[in-house]
């Protein structure tokens, strides 16, 4: 059982990309070796690109003294188990299909093409659609336009006839 305080998978969550290098290049091995480390930086890392020490980022002292007195032996042997997975028929076919498409629009010859003529028909509106859209833009503009100041002002007064004795005496025999 491994007796550091962290495991290989903390390890990758802690390091970057440089700090990954300067893990390796302290125990003289090429990044290659440990791969069972997830590195989170695009750094290429590799024994000849090595950066400068100036230019690697400092690593806590605890932290450093814990990488360096890691145990890889400690680690598991893991067995990779590649998946492949094949198109379907029907993948193969639409790809086929596009494939062909494609080399068809590749090499088409324009020459074979022949020129024809454009005519371009604008036709205008008859009289009666231009008469019956301007009543109705003057229509608009009366209605937009409205000067409600030219109105008079009117007394609205509501009547409300009662019955006579006579109604309401037909409609109670009724």
């Amino acid at each position: 059982m491994c007796d550091h305080k962290y495991s290989i998978l903390s390890l990758h969550s802690l390091l970057t990309g440089g700090e990954f290098c300067v893990l390796n290049f302290i125990h003289r091995r090429p990044c290659s070796h440990l791969t069972n480390v997830h590195i989170r930086s695009k750094m290429a890392c590799s024994v000849s690109d090595t950066p400068s020490l100036k230019d690697l980022p400092k690593v806590a002292t605890d932290l450093k003294s814990q990488l360096e007195g890691f145990n890889t032996s400690c680690l598991r042997d893991v067995d990779t188990n590649e998946k492949i997975v094949l198109p379907s028929a029907e993948d193969v076919a639409t790809e086929k299909n596009q494939k062909s498409l494609f080399d068809g629009i590749e090499k088409f010859d324009a020459s074979r093409l022949k020129h024809t003529e454009t005519q371009e028909k604008n036709p205008l509106p008859d009289k009666d659609a231009i008469e019956a859209e301007k009543e109705k833009n003057k229509f608009l503009n009366g209605i937009e336009n409205f000067d409600p100041s030219k109105l008079k002002h009117t007394e609205t007064c509501e009547k409300n006839p009662l019955p006579t004795k006579d109604v309401i005496e037909q409609e109670k025999t009724a």
